[in-house]
């Protein structure tokens, strides 16, 4: 489709376009005062992919008990996403809270507190061809992993893989992504665990995760670590850690805000969530780090 706008002239290709393309605008196209192009004019354009990627729109941690219990987020370049639900029980939240804050997302610090509850792979797109490559916006509904329970933290947590990806590799060799220095030019590392030795490939995931949870091993996931293709979305490196998104909820309908004095005095004042009313008669507690 072509669109003119005065001077400038929108073209909107029917697929989506990656790679680099030459341009051609021909000798003899004619502006709105009749004057003619006398040269063809041509140029090279790259068109550079999005690397695979999700984003959370916002960094609250209150989960209101209302009807749809809608986690969103965005994405790009990824045809799913694996969602786990983790959940620190509401007896352990202060031992939690004595080393994180409830927007934590140290993924170690969280497996003496909870455990995971639900995990899912969602479908993002159906139909490859109708994928724009732009950034868009998804929603979860959590009442589909589970009943929040009060007092409880859940942590959301969104991963994907190299096989999820829609991230255009026809040009594109394994090579390293960046101009960094090759100081580790010939080295590739891997995690070296020889007291809880793993063998992914025969093991089942399930009962690979149930250990890690259990304290048994070190991790569940066997991801591929080389320092050189870390930023490479064509290489099983690129899909790590680190690409992990994560955010804590706590099940609750009351937002509390917290006012200390210069004498040590506090004021609370707690409304509820859902109307936004404020609550009397709630009983605060205080806790000190122990």
């Amino acid at each position: 489709n072509f669109v003119v706008d005065g001077n400038v002239l929108k073209v909107y290709p029917e697929t989506k376009l990656s790679g680099v393309l030459q341009l051609d605008v021909f000798q003899g196209i004619e502006n709105t005062d009749l004057y003619k192009l006398k040269t063809t004019y041509s140029e090279s354009i790259a068109f550079e992919d999005i690397k695979p990627e999700i984003r959370l729109i916002n960094s609250g941690v209150i989960l209101p008990n209302s009807r749809d219990l809608k986690f969103n987020f965005e994405a790009v370049n990824l045809k799913a996403v694996d969602v786990r639900i983790i959940k620190i029980y509401e007896d352990n939240v202060l031992q939690f809270l004595q080393e994180n804050n409830l927007n934590s997302n140290n993924k170690y610090a969280i497996r003496q507190v909870g455990r995971r509850v639900a995990k899912q792979t969602i479908t993002l797109i159906d139909n490859e061809l109708e994928h724009s490559g732009k950034f868009k916006t998804y929603s979860i509904d959590l009442a589909n992993f589970f009943k929040a329970e009060r007092g409880a933290i859940y942590r959301v947590e969104l991963e994907y893989k190299k096989e999820y990806s829609l991230y255009n590799c026809n040009n594109q060799t394994n090579a390293a992504s960046n101009n960094e220095s090759d100081d580790y030019e010939d080295d590739y590392y891997e995690d070296d665990y020889s007291e809880n030795e793993i063998d992914f490939e025969n093991e089942n995931t399930d009962e690979l995760e149930e250990a890690y949870w259990n304290n048994l091993t070190y991790r569940y996931n066997n991801y591929s670590y080389n320092w050189k293709e870390r930023n490479n979305p064509c290489h099983e490196a690129y899909f790590n850690e680190e690409r992990i998104v994560s955010q804590n909820l706590i099940a609750s309908n009351l937002g509390v805000i917290v006012k200390k004095e210069t004498d040590n005095t506090y004021h609370f004042a707690v409304s509820n969530l859902l109307d936004t009313k404020p609550e009397s008669g709630v009983e605060v507690k205080l806790y000190n780090f122990q």
